[in-house]
């Protein structure tokens, strides 16, 4: 009977777990580079459709976009926390309106404008105030 060595060596085991584990973690990386992507989609989509309502801040499309900036931008991210800021002085902005008060609508427009330079930004997608306006 031949002697055969069944004994494994630390190569082999590397190589047996590397063929077990490989795919794993390849599509554990994928799953997450794909929800990275959706996640800045979504904060793309919101950017836009206040870009693109700018003018007409009473619009559904825009009021939705700003009721969803909480939801997308994250509180942990130095970036996307300085829109959460930007947002939280604009809605509280939006929430002292006095009629008496004849720059409160000017006012409103500069809270608007830095939000959304605040979010041009975070996503790369930045364009100067004074083009915002």
């Amino acid at each position: 009977m031949p002697n055969i060595d069944y004994t494994l060596k630390i190569t082999d085991l590397i190589m047996i777990l590397a063929v077990f584990i490989g795919p794993i973690v390849a599509v554990r990386l994928t799953d997450k580079i794909n929800e990275t992507k959706k996640a800045y989609e979504r904060k793309l989509a919101i950017f836009k459709s206040l870009m693109t309502t700018r003018a007409n801040t009473l619009a559904v499309v825009h009021v939705e976009a700003l009721n969803t900036i909480d939801v997308e931008f994250n509180n942990n991210n130095t970036k996307e926390k300085a829109v959460i800021e930007a947002w939280k002085l604009y809605l509280a902005h939006l929430n002292s309106f006095d009629e008496k008060d004849t720059s409160w609508g000017s006012r409103r427009n500069d809270y608007f404008i830095d939000l959304l330079y605040t979010m041009g930004i975070s996503i790369g997608v930045s364009f100067e105030k004074s083009y915002l306006k």
